[in-house]
């Protein structure tokens, strides 16, 4: 069984390209038009800038904290398959973790952000105990890919 998230990840990618053209026509509207020579319902251009701003930032913000990957994930051949790349500028180096089956001891599956975020940890036994391998952010998954990588996880318990 495999699965990626291909999809979802080119419409995060499309939605910031979209906020970001939407931004800057925004600022050039609000900068170079006669609309804001003067304040409009009582609000002095500059304030609507920082507005405007303050919504990007936020939504900057917003997407870095849920830390997008794109995820592919594959259980055949023996072993478990994860290959991931951040979707954060500067942060998109591509990842991967093998485990075989054999070898595979537990994963978690934590929640943060408001339960917005969730967040999957694989453990697996090697000749010097149980190691933990870097948490991987699942944000960018359906909630039908969670669960799928839910049970295909526990059942190889």
């Amino acid at each position: 069984m495999h699965f990626d998230n291909r999809k979802r990840v080119m419409t995060l990618n499309t939605r910031r390209y979209i906020v970001i053209l939407v931004c800057f026509v925004v600022f050039v509207i609000i900068n170079f038009s006669g609309w804001f020579r003067k304040p409009v319902m009582g609000i002095k251009k500059e304030t609507y800038i920082l507005i405007e701003l303050f919504i990007y930032i936020f939504y900057v913000l917003y997407t870095y904290l849920m830390n997008y990957n794109y995820i592919f994930f594959t259980d055949d051949s023996g072993k478990f398959t994860f290959k991931f790349v951040s979707l954060r500028p500067f942060d998109n180096k591509k990842k991967l973790i093998e485990i075989h089956k054999k070898d595979f001891d537990n994963s978690s599956f934590k929640k943060s952000f408001f339960n917005l975020k969730t967040d999957l940890t694989l453990y697996a036994n090697t000749a010097n105990g149980v190691v933990s391998y870097p948490s991987i952010s699942l944000s960018a998954l359906s909630k039908e890919q969670i669960q799928i990588l839910k049970k295909t996880l526990q059942n190889n318990k």
